[in-house]
């Protein structure tokens, strides 16, 4: 079984690094495996259409996307990367360009003063005291009693009732969107005047920007503080400006989401939040509502002003296009994929026919793409008996 790890180069220029490989075999079953220094880390698989073509041998073909850290090779001037698939093992050395050490020396001391400004800005996210004792391996409520075990280098503000009204489950998937422009700006402008800027979702960030708390409830390396959006462990109006981006649809109350937002926003503070509208199913680890604007706007016109409520060049209708065609192909058998993807966009904009719906670029299409496209979900509830 053919492996492969394209990336990183063999020496790193960033202290977080992208590692990306790929892995060829008969079976989706076979376990992959991705290591630093004997270390696992997370990891992701992607279908890749390219590499399925150039290896029609194998019916089970993926890329392996993953993000390192130079903390994770400790005080050694390098590490070494191990990619496994089944009983197959590839391993590949880098070292650390001589800048990566310096700045992830900044790394710490920007992470040290933003936990610095968590542990004087905490609030219980159970019964909202601000009586927070902190300790190494424990953060404890002094009002009701919460403790909150320490066990990484994030603080971890997740109860198990959160953690299950939320419906936060264990995930492998790696989210890792850039700053948008407009966000950018808005980390800038209040950091240029020593504010301090909530990312709540914030993802696996590749870059540490001093005065943003990076908030998560999966526990990456750039992540600052394990925390809920519908209960974040924060002192209301402590925060001079709060990005979410592409998080509120993962979200299952983004109502209460958004007025959490709100809450820890100091009064005159920007909000910046992305919500797709058109948009598959991609799960990181839930995926529970897509917004219309006026969907979108709902959630903060209470408590605050809309100043602009629009499409942004990356939440173009054309992502959308491409996005749910290239879905519905590779959910198709091969033979039926290579004839309906021969069809034009004016034949797919004809208006559909009953009949249609018995062909077997239709009925052929697996049941996992059904859901992750799906134009119309019907649900069917009993309400329990007394």
């Amino acid at each position: 079984m053919p492996l492969f790890l394209d990336l990183p180069e063999s020496q790193v220029e960033q202290p977080v690094f992208k590692i990306a490989g790929w892995v060829a075999g008969g079976s989706p079953d076979i376990p992959i495996n991705v290591s630093i220094n004997g270390c696992s880390v997370a990891h992701e698989v992607e279908e890749s259409s390219e590499l399925a073509a150039a290896l029609p041998g194998f019916a089970y073909v993926r890329r392996v996307i993953a993000h390192g850290d130079i903390s994770d090779c400790g005080a050694a001037a390098g590490g070494e990367i191990t990619l496994r698939f089944g009983d197959e093992v590839i391993r590949k050395r880098i070292s650390f360009a001589p800048t990566v050490r310096d700045a992830a020396s900044q790394e710490v001391k920007l992470r040290d003063k933003a936990r610095a400004w968590c542990l004087i800005n905490l609030q219980c996210p159970l019964c909202s005291s601000r009586e927070m004792r902190a300790a190494a391996d424990l953060v404890s409520c002094c009002s009701c009693g919460a403790e909150f075990p320490q066990a990484s280098q994030a603080l971890n503000l997740i109860a198990p009732e959160l953690r299950l009204r939320s419906s936060i489950v264990e995930t492998a998937n790696i989210s890792n969107n850039p700053y948008t422009p407009l966000a950018r700006e808005l980390i800038d402008n209040t950091v240029r005047r020593n504010g301090w800027v909530l990312d709540c979702g914030a993802g696996a960030r590749a870059e540490r920007i001093e005065n943003v708390v990076n908030v998560e409830v999966v526990d990456y390396l750039s992540t600052d503080v394990l925390a809920v959006g519908e209960a974040l462990p924060f002192a209301s109006e402590s925060f001079d400006a709060v990005l979410s981006l592409a998080v509120l649809e993962h979200v299952r109350d983004p109502f209460t989401c958004a007025r959490e937002l709100m809450r820890v926003l100091k009064p005159g503070g920007s909000i910046v939040a992305d919500v797709p509208f058109l948009q598959p199913v991609h799960g990181y680890p839930n995926h529970f509502f897509n917004m219309t604007r006026s969907g979108l706007s709902s959630l903060f016109d209470t408590n605050g002003e809309i100043i602009a409520c629009y499409t942004p060049a990356h939440g173009h209708p054309i992502w959308a296009l491409q996005w749910f065609a290239g879905a519905y192909l590779r959910g198709l058998p091969a033979d039926i994929r290579e004839r309906f993807g021969n069809r034009t966009l004016f034949d797919l904009a004809r208006p559909i026919d009953p009949s249609d719906l018995g062909k077997p670029e239709v009925t052929e299409l697996d049941s996992s793409t059904l859901e992750t496209l799906a134009c119309v979900n019907t649900v069917v509830v009993r309400k329990h008996l007394r």
